[in-house]
């Protein structure tokens, strides 16, 4: 017999479901061209569960991050300059704590969803999983 879906399984199913429109209402917002004019609502809203639909935890230093929104831009065109690598541009950003709160859990949260196919996300859970796995 195949188990039910329990409340774990919803809750997995719903944040994948919610992929494209996070991804839809995102992208735009992360895109080099839109980061000059990043206002500190649409920041903000990300870091939200009920917006971003997949993480908890990138709310809590909310008021540090958009603090300073020219340092908070200056420094996400940093992390979304592709034509760097991007060992170089997360030790700049994250290594350096050029934006309070702006740490690896944020900075690849951002990274996914301004480029899908080219990052994951590194925060505790997903560190904790690769170690678990010996990777």
């Amino acid at each position: 017999k195949v188990p039910l879906p329990g409340p774990k399984d919803k809750e997995l199913q719903s944040i994948i479901d919610a992929r494209d429109e996070v991804l839809a209402r995102y992208q735009p917002v992360f895109s080099r061209e839109h980061i000059p004019n990043l206002t500190q609502e649409e920041f903000s809203s990300f870091l939200y569960f009920d917006n971003n639909k997949h993480w908890t935890g990138l709310y809590r230093h909310v008021g540090k991050l958009t603090a300073a929104m020219k340092a908070l831009r200056h420094a996400l065109k940093i992390l979304l300059e592709e034509s760097r690598p991007i060992d170089q541009r997360f030790s700049e950003l994250v290594g350096s704590s050029m934006v309070k709160g702006l740490g690896k859990a944020l900075a690849t949260a951002i990274l996914l969803v301004a480029y899908p196919d080219r990052y994951g996300v590194w925060n505790n859970a997903s560190e904790a999983a690769l170690k678990q796995l010996g990777i």
